[in-house]
C-alpha cells in the first residue's frame, strides 16, 4: 500500500512539473523590451515602432480621433445609460477618465456611463473626424480600473470592416474577432486586487464561440496604473502585464482592420420596456455598490506599435 501512495505522489508531482515546464515554455522567447526612442523589441518578433497613440494631454478629448458615448445620448447597454457629456467622460492631469455613477431621478433612475471609440464607420460628422483602425501590431493600454463590484472596465479591439458578427459572418474569426486586452472583473475589496483576462470572442454570441486568459491577481489593479497589451499577429494573439508575457492563444486570428473601444460596463440588462435594469451579472452585483459614490476608469494612454517588418 506504501509503495502504491508513493507511487501516485511521484506520478502527480511528475504532472505538476510537467505542467510548469509547459508554461514556462509557452512564455519562452515571448519577452519584450522597451528601447529609448519609444519603439519595443520583442523577442520573437523583432522592433515594433509607434504608430498611434493618445497620451491625453490636454484639457478635452480629442474628437477628430475618438467618438464619445454609445450611439445616441442616454442610449441603453447592459444595466446602465451611455452619456457623451463631459460629466461621465473627461480628459484632465494628462488622464482621461470614464465616469460611472448613480443618479437618482425618479422613473429615469439608474446607472450612467461613457464609451469611447475610433470606429472610422461610424457616420461622425464631427470636422476632421478619422478615427482609427488597423491590423496586427501591439496594443497597450495604460489604466487605473474602478474600484467596484459588477462595472468593470475594458480596452478591446472590434472589426472595422469585414463580415465578422454579421449574418454574412465566416465561421473561425478570420473576418473579424472580439479582442478583449483588458476586463477588470473580480475586484476584491478585502485588498484592492483584481483581475484583467483576455478573451477572443468569434462568430456570434449565440454560439459562445470564445477562449480567455485569466492570470493571478493584479496587485492595487484598482488604486494603481498598470499596463495591459495585447500583440496580435497573423498566428496568435499573446497577452502582456506589465511588459511580461502572461500567455499565448491561437484561437480566432482576426486578419481585418479593427478599431479601438475604451467602455465601461454596468451589470444587468434591459427591461421589456428598453429600460436599463442593473443587476447581477457574471461579474457580480453593481447594485452591491455605494451609490453615493462615482467610480472612475482611469486612462494614462492608449498605444499601438507594428513590426517594421509590417510597415
Amino acid at each position: 500500500m506504501k509503495k502504491k501512495i508513493v507511487f501516485v505522489i511521484a506520478v502527480l508531482l511528475l504532472a505538476i512539473v510537467s505542467i510548469i515546464s509547459l508554461a514556462a515554455c509557452s512564455k519562452a522567447g515571448l519577452g519584450m523590451i522597451r528601447n529609448e526612442d519609444n519603439s519595443i523589441m520583442f523577442e520573437k518578433y523583432g522592433k515594433f515602432n509607434l504608430v498611434f497613440s493618445d497620451e491625453f494631454e490636454g484639457t478635452e478629448i480629442n474628437k477628430e480621433i475618438w467618438n464619445v458615448g454609445y450611439g445616441k445620448e442616454d442610449a441603453v447597454r447592459r444595466g446602465a445609460y451611455y452619456r457623451s457629456t463631459e460629466e461621465y467622460a473627461f480628459v484632465k492631469d494628462g488622464n482621461l477618465t470614464i465616469r460611472t455613477k448613480y443618479i437618482d431621478d425618479g422613473d429615469n433612475s439608474g446607472w450612467r456611463t461613457s464609451w469611447l471609440d475610433t470606429k472610422t464607420k461610424s457616420g461622425n460628422s464631427y470636422p476632421n473626424f478619422t478615427g482609427y483602425s488597423s491590423k496586427y501590431g501591439y496594443y497597450e493600454v495604460r489604466c487605473i480600473a474602478p474600484p467596484c463590484e459588477g462595472i468593470w472596465s475594458a480596452f478591446w479591439l472590434w472589426p472595422d470592416e469585414g463580415t465578422g458578427f454579421t449574418p454574412d459572418d465566416v465561421k473561425g474569426g478570420q473576418d473579424g474577432a472580439e479582442i478583449d486586452i483588458m476586463e477588470s472583473a473580480w475586484y476584491n475589496k478585502k485588498d484592492g486586487s483584481g483581475r484583467s483576462q483576455m478573451v477572443i470572442h468569434i462568430d456570434n454570441y449565440k454560439d459562445k464561440s470564445y477562449l480567455n486568459l485569466i492570470p493571478d491577481r493584479v496587485p492595487k489593479m484598482h488604486t494603481e496604473f498598470h499596463t495591459f497589451g495585447v500583440l496580435w499577429s497573423q498566428d496568435c494573439y499573446i497577452y502582456y502585464i506589465d511588459g511580461k508575457p502572461i500567455g499565448e492563444l491561437k484561437f480566432g486570428v482576426s486578419d481585418v482592420k479593427e478599431h479601438l473601444i475604451l467602455s465601461v460596463e454596468v451589470g444587468g440588462k434591459p427591461d421589456e420596456n428598453g429600460k436599463p435594469v442593473a443587476g447581477k451579472d457574471w461579474a457580480g452585483n453593481p447594485n452591491s455598490n455605494d451609490k453615493t459614490k462615482a467610480y472612475d476608469f482611469i486612462i494614462d494612454y492608449v498605444r499601438v506599435y507594428q513590426s517594421e517588418v509590417q510597415a
